[in-house]
Parts: structure tokens; C-alpha cells; sequence
């Protein structure tokens, strides 16, 4: 559970990082302040497992007591971000979960992070 709660409050602070934001958004991309800033693009994105797009704007709307964005508007900040934004979140939780307890990641006394076919 600690692991989890590390890994939550480092990618809090990963989004928050003005150079990952640099490294992952398009050029002129989430420049002004709007109701859908790079965070919480990222956030809508690792947040939506089974719900429609419009179901979760309409969630973030009731969750930021503001009118929730359209379903458009969220596909297009959506466009505006790099794929590698989530390789990278996903390399930085991984890093923080198997550094404070390295042997989860084993299988068999193997590195399970390592395996190749």
C-alpha cells in the first residue's frame, strides 16, 4: 500500500514538472490557461477504464464544481499529447514500486522487468 501511495504522489509530481510537460505536448500545445490543462488531460486519460468520454467530462465537471467540457474539446486536447507522456509515467511508477521492494518483480527468482522471448 506505502508503494502505491509513492507511486501516486510521483507522478503527481511528474505531471506537475514543467519539463515532462514540454517533453510531451506538441509545440504550442496547453500554452493558456483553459478549463483542460496538460494535467488534467493525462489525469481524464489514466483515469478512464470502462466510462464514455462524455461520462467522464461530465465527472470532472462535477468534480471541479465547473460545467464539464464537451466530449470534442476533450478529443482534441486528447490529440494534443504525445504517446510517450504514458511511456514515461509508467517507466517512473514502475521505478518507484520495485525500488522500495525489488524482489515483487521476480518470477521465479527472474527479473520479470528483464525477460526477453
Amino acid at each position: 500500500m506505502i508503494n502505491q501511495q509513492n507511486a501516486i504522489s510521483s507522478l503527481t509530481s511528474l505531471l506537475n514538472e514543467a519539463s515532462y510537460q514540454d517533453r510531451h505536448k506538441k509545440v504550442g500545445s496547453f500554452t493558456r490557461n483553459r478549463k483542460l490543462p496538460f494535467q488534467t488531460v493525462v489525469s481524464m486519460i489514466l483515469r478512464m477504464v470502462k466510462t464514455s468520454i462524455q461520462i467522464a467530462c461530465n465527472w470532472l465537471g462535477a468534480f471541479m464544481n465547473t460545467e464539464p467540457v464537451s466530449k470534442q474539446a476533450f478529443s482534441q486536447a486528447r490529440q494534443r499529447l504525445s504517446h510517450t507522456a504514458f511511456q514515461e509515467a509508467h517507466a517512473d511508477g514502475l521505478r518507484v514500486i520495485y525500488s522500495k521492494a525489488p524482489k515483487d518483480g521476480l518470477w521465479k527468482g527472474l527479473d520479470s522487468q528483464n525477460l526477453t522471448n
